[in-house]
């Protein structure tokens, strides 16, 4: 009952063995134990139902006069932990008889398996197509008979295939490697063509024998060389790969996939038609619906802790406080924090824009991207006083901006910033203002800022650096952008404009009007009155 699909044993022309080499794992056929050979032999039976053969074991005969009673059946708080398998001797006097049957670890009750080969977790991917595309975090490629990989680095991993048509949805999942050498089972259900988790059966069955295939899969660094075969990745491009996923991912933890998913286990399913919980459907997704007759595919939805829908200032407040509020998302984002209910930190609200930019690039989410540019339009590039309250969060948040932009520019054949984009130039005039903001508070009021405010400086500079050069070529100096100009209609005549983006900027700083309290007569107080 091997689950490897392996070549003949004698090459037809040349008589010899050649090497051997998997042609992608298979699910283990249902009937494989009932054949003749298979019946005389409890090798080829891996498992009983869900419990792994040799850890049911006859503790107590119970009579026909004592049978056991319903109470008894009830009370029972469930199936003891279970045992490793256990080691038998073969003629050779090995133990197990086999390779792989010495490097069979443990399962718990949770779903976790282990090997002994070391290096690092491993990836089995069950029934997927002869030809694919699959995406492992920054690298894609069409791989044939791909059957998973190995050395996964401890972290968060997307894994993510594709028909290599490129016109359907794709369906990805998030790994956390835990560098303890796990065992991550997959299965492709070409039913529903989606990725889900293999039954716990299957799991450990492959588990078992990953002694077998362990040496010929593909590593991390570079998954494209399959079957032995020579990949595309220099060792140079694989540290760029890690570098800078390292980045995009520094704060994407079990707890952040957990909250943002709504799935409590081992691995996180996501798909390109999964919708954020709490928004407007765009029409690229009522298309998608439309198309996916999948109800697995269409009830599933993400959850992320800013609301498209809800309001950055308190309907409570009134005044000035709600206009500071309407205008400074500050207040809004610390509020969350404080908020026991959403019970998020800060580098939740890091992970979550992190978990939005990659879903978007990487599945075409159209709801994830949606999500990402709500986040940084409305949310942080309008939090100005982020810097001086929460410069660590700031900080972050910039550097994680200033990575996407580099990814998306360097590593993207479609990025998300395109000049001619309504959102990008929106993007482009938000950043003019933040630096602006950030030049008044402790550049031009000469303030002496903390090491953590100057790292939040520092940070933006990155984002700076990241716009500047082609293909964006932004210039976030407020002073060279034109207010005013002239223009030529198609009919040759001529019209004077005036843009009114930065139109508010021209009220702050030195410029910005001064608020005054006023009496119940309307009159500024604390001024000399002449009057009696």
């Amino acid at each position: 009952m091997t689950p490897i699909v392996m070549q003949d044993p004698e090459d037809s022309q040349s008589g010899r063995a050649p090497p051997w080499i998997p042609k992608g794992l298979k699910k283990t056929p249902s009937n494989a134990s009932t054949s003749g050979l298979s019946i005389k032999s409890h090798d080829s039976v891996r498992a009983t139902g869900t419990i792994p053969f040799g850890s049911l074991k006859l503790h107590h005969v119970e009579s026909e006069s004592s049978p056991l009673r319903l109470s008894e059946i009830e009370q029972d708080e469930g199936p003891p932990p279970l045992e490793s398998l256990p080691e038998t001797e073969n003629d050779n006097g090995d133990a197990n008889g086999s390779t792989s049957h010495r490097m069979s670890k443990r399962l718990s009750w949770k779903g976790g398996l282990s090997h002994g080969m070391g290096g690092g977790d491993v990836v089995l991917m069950l029934d997927l197509p002869e030809i694919f595309i699959v995406g492992v975090d920054a690298f894609s490629f069409t791989a044939k008979h791909f059957a998973g990989m190995k050395h996964l680095p401890p972290g968060p991993h997307l894994i993510w295939v594709a028909h290599p048509s490129g016109i359907s949805t794709r369906c990805g999942v998030w790994i956390e490697s835990s560098g303890d050498d796990q065992v991550h089972v997959l299965q492709w259900d070409k039913f529903n063509e989606m990725l889900s988790e293999a039954s716990r059966s299957e799991a450990r069955i492959q588990a078992n024998e990953i002694g077998v295939i362990h040496a010929r899969l593909p590593p991390y660094s570079d998954p494209s060389a399959v079957n032995g075969a020579k990949g595309h990745l220099l060792p140079s491009t694989a540290e760029k790969n890690l570098h800078i996923w390292r980045q995009l991912t520094s704060h994407i933890y079990k707890p952040v996939l957990d909250r943002i998913t709504g799935q409590k286990g081992g691995d996180w399913f996501v798909h390109t038609a999964d919708r954020v919980k709490g928004s407007s459907m765009m029409a690229a997704e009522i298309e998608l619906d439309k198309r996916i007759s999948n109800p697995f595919l269409q009830a599933r939805e993400l959850t992320f802790s800013f609301s498209q829908l809800e309001r950055t200032y308190s309907v409570t407040h009134t005044g000035s406080e709600r206009t500071n509020e309407a205008t400074d998302a500050t207040h809004y984002i610390l509020s969350a924090l404080d908020n026991t209910d959403l019970g998020i930190d800060e580098g939740a609200i890091i992970g979550e824009f992190q978990f939005a930019y990659l879903a978007g690039a990487h599945l075409g989410n159209d709801a994830c991207i949606q999500q990402w540019w709500h986040v940084l339009l409305k949310i942080f590039l309008r939090a100005y006083a982020l810097p001086d309250r929460k410069p660590e969060l700031a900080a972050a948040l910039l550097r994680t901006l200033a990575a996407q932009i580099n990814y998306g520019c360097d590593w993207l054949e479609t990025p998300l910033l395109d000049d001619g984009d309504a959102c990008s130039r929106s993007m482009r005039l938000a950043l003019t203002t933040y630096k602006k903001r950030l030049e008044e508070v402790f550049v031009s009021a000469e303030k002496s800022a903390t090491p953590q405010q100057l790292d939040a400086v520092t940070a933006f500079s990155k984002v700076e650096a990241a716009v500047s050069p082609a293909p964006l070529g932004w210039d976030l100096r407020g002073d060279n952008v034109v207010k005013k100009g002239l223009t030529m209609t198609e009919d040759g005549d001529w019209l004077e404009l005036e843009m009114s983006e930065l139109q508010d900027e021209d009220e702050t700083g030195e410029y910005a009007p001064e608020i005054v309290d006023i009496d119940e007569e309307g009159r500024q107080k604390d001024l000399v009155s002449w009057r009696d």
